[in-house]
């Protein structure tokens, strides 16, 4: 596989994307159309869970 030609076929198409995110998939994009049976994984990001703690500290009547 050629990356610096698949990368400057990329660069003429979108020479800025939004995100790295953007970036990776018009990337694994570009080398799918290049070659349908490359094996492209993407990093997956799970939604982010928020947890909230308070705590109160008697001795010093604090939080």
């Amino acid at each position: 596989m050629e990356l610096k030609k698949i990368l400057a076929e990329l660069a003429k198409e979108r020479p800025v994307f939004s995100s790295e995110a953007d970036f990776q998939h018009a990337l694994a994009w570009h080398i799918h159309t290049y070659d349908p049976h490359a094996k492209i994984r993407l990093e997956y990001r799970p939604k982010m869970t928020s947890t909230s703690s308070l705590t109160y500290d008697a001795d010093f009547g604090t939080l």
